[in-house]
């Protein structure tokens, strides 16, 4: 069905995210700017998870009642879960070549230039953008007021 063929998408998102995560953490030849942004991959994997969940126990309820749940009315719970999983994808093919500053740079022009206007996909970019820049502020941070640059 066209229904079912627009949700497909999904789960192999859901696994090149996860290979990719699985494959950085925890590299420290990385950089701790992608192990950041991979936690939070990883946590935006866990809440995937969670709406699994999620369909699972409506599938169970519905089967345990007249009210049937059709490929169409699964799909509109699936769309916004589908939309963040591919913004995911674009992301780790965006970060993948990049450390540092230089991965930051590239979550913000997607930000800025794939996403302009999309509010989903730009509340999933600031989010993993804020996670990931924690140890680089931490490190401009310590060099700023110690003098010390740990790279």
């Amino acid at each position: 069905s066209n229904v079912v063929s627009k949700m497909l998408p999904l789960p192999t998102a859901y696994v090149r995210v996860r290979a990719f995560v699985s494959a950085h953490i925890p590299g420290y030849e990385y950089g701790t700017v992608m192990q950041a942004l991979c936690e939070a991959l990883d946590y935006s994997l866990q809440e995937y998870l969670d709406f699994c969940l999620q369909m699972s126990e409506l599938y169970r309820q519905s089967t345990n009642s007249a009210l049937d749940l059709t490929l169409n009315q699964l799909y509109v719970h699936v769309k916004p879960a589908l939309d963040t999983m591919s913004i995911l994808q674009r992301v780790i093919q965006v970060a993948a070549p990049h450390k540092g500053g230089a991965l930051l740079n590239s979550l913000h022009s997607l930000l800025l230039h794939d996403y302009a206007g999309d509010e989903q996909g730009q509340r999933a970019l600031e989010f993993l953008l804020e996670k990931a820049s924690i140890p680089y502020m931490n490190m401009l941070n310590t060099w700023l007021n110690a003098g010390l640059l740990n790279d």
